[in-house]
């Protein structure tokens, strides 16, 4: 698997686990405006990895944009894929046992 099969694959399960999380809506939007900051309990998930709504939006983006076919450099193709593996690696942990809405 390639660079950007691996991000398209990586960014759809992210929006799928925030989905569950009740952080993304039926249009596909993040229910957090850009400024925010993340929910508390997501905060403490994601420990650092993502420091705020902006954060989480474009890395969104750039999944997004990889799964329509569009240009993304190497560099931010590579980027993408180390941070959404461990943002999905942080919402794996914190899906034992606990499924309820963070929103």
């Amino acid at each position: 698997m390639d660079e950007r099969q691996k991000v398209a694959e990586l960014s759809s399960r992210l929006e799928h686990l925030l989905r569950l999380r009740g952080l993304i809506d039926e249009n596909g939007e993040i229910v957090i405006a850009s400024g925010e900051n993340l929910p508390s309990q997501l905060e403490d998930m994601l420990d650092g990895l993502v420091e705020n709504a902006a954060e989480l939006r474009s890395l969104i983006q750039i999944g997004r944009a990889v799964r329509r076919g569009e240009q993304v450099s190497a560099a931010v193709a590579s980027a993408a894929k180390v941070m959404a593996a461990e943002v999905c690696d942080a919402l794996y942990e914190s899906f034992e046992g606990r499924q309820k809405p963070l929103n």
